[in-house]
């Protein structure tokens, strides 16, 4: 690939990603805080964050298989395309109507399944955009823009919010949306997955299938049924063979329902009750944790740790954080209860800083995760089943997040959050110290995975 068609390529990626993720980070926080301020529930709040989640379980399985079958290139800048024009027709929907609650469930699922059709194809799409040599780079760059975008999007989300509201959300993540969709539209794909590549190829049995199932009849949809069967098994296949992979998948479940029912819920619902602008704090809070991200991304680098050690210590620093911020969260709602409102302002507003080293922990135990597992996807799964292996991974790490999501908006009405988070904290650490059994006694010494 030429060298300067490789350089265009990486900061025509990395500008649209930028730009279509900063609309995300905002519109995801306002949403939040949009339906927590409404209607003071956990529980609704939950139910948001899950509507958030549960599409994207539900297409992940289809949006692989097509990114294997259609052009990656299409994909990718048509489903940011229509993000925009969504968003774009939901601001006019509220400025004429008003915002509901059903609008924004609404685009919270719709802009879910869009999102995950361009992730997948994306993420898909990289050695047709860099070579092998670059592969690292552009993965460790990736993972800084998303790290910066999403320090600011809470930060800069509470004070615009407080300031605009959030119908101006709507219109600022359109525009975002179109924006990227152009940006990406002149990036040159190459080789295996590209448009000289595989995609093209498939390209048009691709576009048959999808045709097929729209104006066929019933036995061309089983039909089709049965293909989308067959080629999610592949994928799943591939992942259940591959021991690293395999491991992986099962640490991501766990990783991630415990950081829905622990931080997601809990901290929000904390600082709202807690705080007068709440909002803006919660912003600062949540900012810390892609800083995290950052300096794990670059100690990561630096150590150049195996996959096993690098998740073994990221289990390790999410339990700590969940124990830091589960511990600040319960004396924040002691002193709510037990102090008078204006004993406890002042006091809140120095306890809620120390919620920022925990958030930094998460965010270092979450790139540890993250770089590892996208390093050996892209080297390790063939090229024609990388769309429906991430879909895989991805599907199977989401699945329990929903479960995880409502269960902690319904227990917060039972249980203080403090303690629901320090005892999803206890039980993670028994889920680590289970796993790492098990790995000592099938390995004897252990091993380090593949080396990054």
């Amino acid at each position: 690939m030429n060298a300067w068609v490789e350089r265009r390529n990486i900061g025509l990626f990395l500008a649209g990603k930028a730009v279509s993720q900063s609309g995300s980070a905002l519109y995801t926080f306002a949403a939040g805080w949009y339906v927590l301020a409404v209607t003071g529930s956990a529980a609704t709040f939950g139910l948001t964050l899950a509507l958030g989640i549960l599409p994207m379980v539900l297409v992940m399985p289809l949006a692989g298989i097509l990114a294997d079958r259609l052009n990656r290139k299409r994909m990718v800048v048509g489903m940011d395309a229509l993000n925009g024009m969504w968003f774009l027709a939901m601001g006019l929907y509220a400025s004429v109507h008003g915002l509901t609650l059903g609008a924004v469930y609404a685009t919270a699922v719709v802009t879910t399944v869009l999102t995950t059709l361009f992730s997948v194809s994306l993420e898909s799409s990289k050695l047709a955009l860099v070579t092998e040599a670059k592969l690292m780079s552009l993965n460790a760059s990736s993972r800084v823009v998303e790290s910066v975008v999403s320090v600011a999007g809470p930060v800069f989300g509470g004070l615009v919010y407080a300031w605009i509201g959030m119908e101006a959300f709507l219109w600022i993540n359109g525009v975002s949306f179109l924006l990227s969709a152009l940006t990406e539209s002149w990036m040159r794909y190459e080789g295996p997955g590209g448009d000289l590549g595989l995609v093209s190829d498939n390209m048009d049995s691709g576009l048959r299938t999808v045709h097929n199932l729209i104006s066929e009849g019933p036995k061309q949809k089983v039909s089709l049924w049965r293909t989308l069967r067959r080629e999610f098994g592949e994928g799943l296949s591939a992942v259940w063979t591959d021991s690293v992979m395999r491991s992986l998948a099962w640490r991501l479940m766990a990783i991630n329902f415990f950081i829905g029912f622990c931080v997601s819920v809990p901290l929000p619902y904390v600082l709202h009750r807690a705080l007068e602008g709440g909002e803006k704090v919660l912003g600062v809070v949540q900012g810390a944790t892609p800083v995290g991200v950052i300096l794990g991304a670059i100690l990561l680098g630096w150590l150049k740790w195996g996959v096993d050690r690098a998740m073994k210590v990221a289990g390790v620093l999410l339990a700590s954080s969940f124990v830091v911020l589960g511990g600040l969260m319960g004396f924040m709602e002691w002193q709510l209860v037990n102090i008078g409102t204006s004993v406890a302002e002042p006091l809140m507003s120095i306890t809620w800083m120390g919620l920022i080293p925990g958030m930094l922990l998460l965010g270092i135990g979450i790139a540890w995760i993250d770089l590892p597992l996208m390093y050996h996807f892209q080297l390790v799964v063939p090229e024609h089943l990388k769309g429906r292996v991430l879909s895989v991974v991805m599907s199977l790490a989401k699945l329990v997040l929903p479960v995880a999501l409502l269960g902690a908006g319904v227990l917060m009405g039972q249980v203080p959050a403090g303690l629901l988070t320090l005892v999803g904290g206890v039980f993670y650490l028994l889920t680590l110290l289970k796993d790492w059994r098990k790995k000592a006694f099938e390995t004897g010494n252990g091993r380090e995975g593949v080396e990054m």
